[in-house]
């Protein structure tokens, strides 16, 4: 199932990265801490671990892949293609749900 990017927005509500916020200055708008309008977690390292842990009991994880030059974002943990993730307050309900951010 694919639906928008705005969709997604309304509808799980993406959290900003507080291990980003919390390093940069206050000064710096929530949204400019990283990519993804300060939603983006890295692959590796303490965000990797919080996202890990986070995909093992909830459904609130995403993951931001590439795929024939193209980004997606697609629910779920993967390990393939991945750039990054985008952890929500809202869980989805369906395992297959594809975000075209193209």
């Amino acid at each position: 199932m694919i639906i928008t990017e705005d969709n997604f927005d309304e509808t799980f509500n993406p959290q900003i990265n507080h291990f980003e916020r919390a390093k940069a200055d206050e000064s710096v708008a929530d949204g400019d801490v990283c990519g993804f309008g300060g939603t983006l977690y890295e692959t590796y390292g303490e965000e990797l671990d919080y996202v890990f842990n986070l995909a093992k009991t909830t459904k609130r994880v995403w993951t931001i892949v590439e795929e024939d030059d193209k980004l997606f974002m697609v629910s779920g943990f993967k390990r393939v293609n991945r750039l990054g993730f985008i952890v929500c307050d809202n869980e989805y309900k369906n395992n297959n749900l594809v975000i075209d951010l193209n």
